[in-house]
């Protein structure tokens, strides 16, 4: 066992088990075939390599709190993180994304929270057929928008097949106590000048 400050700067091999309880510094390679054991602080100024090209390791980092860790799933070829547990993005970590057990969640606290790329002609799309997707908040659409079309021609168009389906447009009042003459809906038509 190793119980003191060591440095390898050349090439070395430990082929059994060793515990290092002070600072080390490594480099030059190094091979290690049993377990080691670190207490202290660890450099290396090489390139770290965990495993071989087509045979690698599980890697594991623990947080602060129990349960809340990353690993390196090397049997799936995955990076996993714990429930709660986020991957935060930028220099004041203003980006955040993580799942709480419950709900997955993408978070932003400075800027625009932008999806999708700056280049036109990238399409992007929100939901599966059988979803919903609510907006909690004021939508801005820049472009055309389009109701059983991907192609619309005007700020908003309908376009429905023939028929007495559920194809075309309905406003609904939703309550229980309406009566005879109760106002139910309208489409309203203004200008920005209030002339109208």
């Amino acid at each position: 066992f190793l119980t003191y400050n060591w440095s390898f700067v050349d090439i070395s091999t430990l082929t059994g088990n060793s515990t290092v309880l002070g600072n080390s510094i490594v480099s030059g390679t190094t091979t290690i075939g049993g377990n080691t054991t670190i207490t202290g602080n660890a450099q290396v100024t090489g390139t770290l390599k965990v495993g071989v090209d087509g045979t690698g390791h599980d890697v594991y980092f623990y947080g602060n709190t129990s349960g809340s860790q990353l690993q390196w799933d090397q049997t799936n070829d995955s990076l996993l993180l714990t429930d709660s547990t986020p991957l935060k993005i930028g220099d004041s970590q203003d980006m955040t994304l993580y799942h709480d057990g419950t709900n997955s969640y993408i978070t932003n606290s400075n800027g625009a929270l932008k999806i999708a790329t700056e280049t036109s002609g990238i399409a992007v799309t929100i939901g599966h057929t059988t979803s919903e997707v609510t907006v909690s908040d004021n939508l801005t659409v820049n472009g055309n928008i389009g109701l059983g079309t991907t192609s619309p021609m005007n700020r908003l168009q309908l376009s429905h097949t023939a028929g007495d389906s559920n194809n075309g447009l309905l406003i609904v009042r939703e309550d229980t106590d309406t009566a005879a003459n109760d106002f139910l809906g309208g489409i309203g038509f203004d200008s920005t000048d209030g002339n109208v």
